[in-house]
C-alpha cells in the first residue's frame, strides 16, 4: 500500500512521505511543480507546465527541463502522479493530505456539511453569526489552526514569473479566507461573552492585516470589556499611528467615537454601555434583488466579463450594508476584495481611494519576492 503524502503549504513548504521528510528533489522547481499539481487538482498539458516554470527559455530547452523534473518526481512518488505523453495530473486516488484543501473545506460553509439554518444564513451569501453556530465555529477554529502563515511563505524560484504570479494570487486568496474566518470567530466569541478568545483572534487578525480599522475597533472593545482600559486606549493609539504614518489618514469617526466612550468611562464592570458599539451581523433583508444582481455580475467576471458597479441612493437606504454583504459573499468563495475609501479631508490626494485599496496588498507582496503584475496567468488545458 502506498504511503501517505503530506503537503503542508500554509506557512512555508514541508513535504513528508509516510513518517519521513521527503528529500531527493532535483530542484526547487520540482517542488514547485508538485505543489502546483496538488493544489490545482487537474490535468495540465506538458507545454503549459514548461511555460509555467521555464517561460523565459526556448520551448525545446523548457520541455527538456520538464522531462528531467518529471523523471525525478516519478522516482520519488510513483503512486501520486499520472504522467502521459501529453499531460500531467496529481493522482487524488493515492493517499495524501493537503493542508490547503483541508483549510478551504472548513472555511467554505457549503463544503462543511452545515445546514444554512444552523449558520443563520438569510438569502444567498448573507451570514448571521449567532451563539448557536457551533458547527460553523468548530470548522472555523480548525481552519485558523491550519493557517500557520501565508501560502508557500518564504518559497521562491527565480525567473519563473508565471508561477510566481500564481503563487502570489493564491497567497492573497487564502489570506482573505483566513481573515474572514478570524473575523467571524471574533464576532462569535464576543456575542457569547468569551472575550479572551475574541482578543486572541482579533490580535491574530491584525497580525495578518494591520490596516483593517474594523479589527482595531473590535480589539479596543474587547480589551475594554475585560477591564483592560489602558490597553484599549493604547490600541487606539496604535491604530491612529499606523493609519497616519502608513496611509496618511485619520481614524474613522466610528473609531474616534469608541475611543472617546472608553476614555470617558473609568470602569467597565458593567459592559452594557459599550455593547451597542459592536453587535451581531443582523439578517440581511430588503435588498435581495440588488444583492442577486451584484452576485451575478461577480460570477460573470469569473468568466472573463469585466464589470463596474455603482451603488447609489439616499442616505440610510442600505448602500453600505449591501456592499458589505456582497463583499462577504465573494470573500467566502476565495475572491480578493480590496477596499478604498474617499474622505472629505483627503480630497487633495490624487487617486487616494485606489492607493488605499492597493497599499495593503502591495506591501504584503514586498515582504516576499517581487510580483509581476503584467505577466499572464499560467496556461492550462
Amino acid at each position: 500500500m502506498a504511503e501517505v503524502l503530506r503537503l503542508k503549504l500554509l506557512g512555508g513548504l514541508h513535504i513528508t512521505l509516510g513518517e519521513a521528510e521527503l528529500k531527493g528533489f532535483v530542484s526547487r522547481r520540482a517542488q514547485a511543480l508538485l505543489v502546483y499539481l496538488a493544489v490545482t487538482g487537474r490535468a495540465h498539458f506538458r507545454d503549459a507546465l514548461a511555460g509555467l516554470l521555464w517561460g523565459e527559455l526556448p520551448q525545446r530547452r523548457a520541455a527538456g527541463n520538464l522531462r528531467v523534473v518529471l523523471s525525478n518526481l516519478r522516482h520519488l512518488l510513483p503512486n501520486h502522479l499520472t504522467i502521459t505523453r501529453q499531460s500531467v495530473e496529481f493522482n487524488r486516488d493515492a493517499p495524501y493530505w493537503l493542508d490547503v484543501e483541508e483549510f478551504e473545506k472548513r472555511v467554505r460553509s457549503e463544503e462543511s456539511g452545515v445546514r444554512s439554518e444552523e449558520l443563520g444564513v438569510r438569502g444567498e451569501g448573507a451570514q448571521l453569526v449567532t451563539p448557536n453556530s457551533q458547527l460553523l465555529t468548530r470548522n472555523l477554529h480548525e481552519a485558523v489552526e491550519l493557517y500557520q502563515g501565508d501560502f508557500l511563505e518564504g518559497f521562491y524560484i527565480s525567473k519563473a514569473p508565471a508561477f510566481e504570479e500564481w503563487m502570489l494570487l493564491e497567497q492573497e486568496r487564502l489570506r482573505q479566507m483566513a481573515l474572514q474566518a478570524l473575523h467571524n470567530l471574533v464576532q462569535y466569541h464576543t456575542l457569547r461573552g468569551e472575550y479572551a478568545a475574541g482578543i486572541k483572534y482579533a490580535t491574530r487578525l491584525l497580525a495578518l492585516d494591520p490596516w483593517r480599522e474594523e479589527a482595531h475597533r473590535e480589539l479596543m472593545l474587547l480589551l475594554a470589556l475585560t477591564g483592560q482600559r489602558s490597553a484599549a486606549l493604547a490600541q487606539y493609539e496604535k491604530c491612529r499611528h499606523l493609519l497616519e504614518t502608513e496611509l496618511g489618514l485619520e481614524p474613522l469617526e466610528e473609531t474616534k467615537a469608541l475611543y472617546e466612550r472608553i476614555r470617558s468611562t473609568p470602569s467597565y464592570h458593567s459592559v452594557a454601555s459599550l455593547r451597542p458599539a459592536f453587535g451581531p451581523v443582523l439578517p440581511f433583508v430588503g435588498r435581495g434583488e440588488e444583492h442577486a444582481v451584484l452576485v451575478d455580475w461577480w460570477k460573470a467576471t469569473q468568466q472573463g466579463e469585466g464589470r463596474l458597479a455603482l451603488v447609489e441612493g439616499e442616505a440610510g437606504v442600505g448602500k453600505t450594508r449591501l456592499v458589505e454583504e456582497v463583499a462577504r459573499y465573494v470573500r467566502a468563495r476565495g475572491a480578493i476584495v480590496l477596499e478604498g475609501h474617499c474622505y472629505e479631508f483627503g480630497g487633495n490626494l490624487p487617486y487616494q481611494p485606489i492607493a488605499e485599496a492597493l497599499r495593503g496588498c502591495l506591501s504584503r507582496g514586498r515582504e516576499g519576492s517581487p510580483s509581476h503584475p503584467g505577466s499572464s496567468a499560467p496556461p492550462h488545458p
